[in-house]
């Protein structure tokens, strides 16, 4: 384990590192983090 080497990240641009970089999480609502709490509104939170 100590010699394994971490595969190279094939991803170079668009949507998917778009994804990788900004999508929050379900418990946070899915969304892309800079559009959170956009327009000065209030971002409601969960329940749950």
């Amino acid at each position: 384990m100590a010699d394994r080497q971490p595969p190279p990240q094939m991803i170079l641009g668009g949507y998917r590192q778009l994804h990788i970089d900004h999508v929050l999480q379900a418990d946070q609502g899915c969304d892309f983090d800079f559009l959170v709490g956009c327009r000065g509104a209030e971002v409601s939170r969960h329940s749950h």
